[in-house]
């Protein structure tokens, strides 16, 4: 089973967590430990990092959700492997500026809605 990340547990890392929920066989997903963490775990039963590099470590997809001048300190010195994905919803950020060494990395652009399923997710490569 693929184990997600949601590195940034806001208002859109909440929306991008209900959105994965819905799905049928939802994957594992961990929550950084920071910002509301501890209501959406309670709510959706989802479990919360002790630490950014245990989440990054536990998980082979890393959603970063966090306000885009927060990106490059956020994702710095954690533990990427050549395995990883991350994906940055962080929408004026370039990927060069996001240093996961050898992870591969994509930017992503959805809407509030994908909390209800209902948005398009467009992913790409710089």
């Amino acid at each position: 089973m693929t184990r997600l990340g949601i590195l940034g547990a806001g208002h859109f890392g909440g929306y991008l967590l209900e959105g994965v929920l819905r799905e049928a066989d939802p994957p594992g997903v961990l929550l950084s430990p920071r910002g509301q963490s501890a209501a959406l775990a309670a709510r959706f039963g989802s479990a919360v990092a002790t630490s950014n590099a245990a989440l990054v470590e536990a998980s082979d997809i890393v959603l970063l959700a966090v306000r885009p001048p927060a990106a490059p300190a956020a994702v710095a010195g954690l533990p990427w492997r050549r395995e990883h994905v991350l994906v940055s919803f962080c929408g004026a950020v370039p990927l060069a500026s996001l240093d996961c060494g050898p992870a591969t990395k994509l930017r992503a652009m959805a809407a509030a809605s994908v909390a209800l399923g209902e948005s398009t997710v467009l992913l790409w490569p710089e």
